[in-house]
């Protein structure tokens, strides 16, 4: 790292570029990636673990699979606008994680120390979904609950 920065100051050095200015766009492009790495990893630990209704996911983890579920389907329903044929992906992509998502869920939920059952309320029109999104944002309960250890 410290070789990178200093090539890198060296080379827009020369330019005008301020060292301080230099390692700040360092800096910024490596939490960028960064970032991207933790949502793919949030990404393919949920579908990894596709029927795992047990134990616990972070908020983080779980809003980051969610989000990449988002941006993925809304790709699909942009390209389904070119080619038809797209829009059936788009729903066979739905229908495919389905279920990971409904454990991702799950586990969420039991972070916060609810249990899993919760999900059903969206069987309530506009209510229930408002209720479950709700205790999908609240935090994680502190230390080990009745659902498992705290994960890190």
């Amino acid at each position: 790292m410290a070789a990178t920065v200093r090539w890198l100051t060296a080379g827009w050095g020369r330019l005008g570029w301020p060292e301080e200015l230099i390692r700040l766009r360092l800096h910024r492009n490596l939490e960028a990636r960064k970032d991207n790495r933790e949502m793919l990893a949030a990404y393919t630990r949920a579908l990894k673990n596709y029927a795992n209704f047990r134990g616990r996911d972070r908020r983080s983890e779980f809003w980051l699979f969610f989000l990449a579920q988002v941006i993925v389907f809304i790709i699909g329903l942009l390209l389904s606008r070119l080619y038809s044929a797209f829009g059936v992906i788009a729903l066979l992509y739905l229908v495919a994680t389905v279920l990971p998502l409904l454990a991702a869920e799950a586990r969420r939920l039991h972070d916060t120390d609810k249990s899993a059952w919760w999900i059903l309320s969206r069987l309530i029109p506009v209510v229930g979904s408002v209720l479950l999104l709700v205790f999908l944002a609240f935090p994680g309960t502190q230390g080990g609950n009745r659902f498992g250890p705290q994960r890190d």
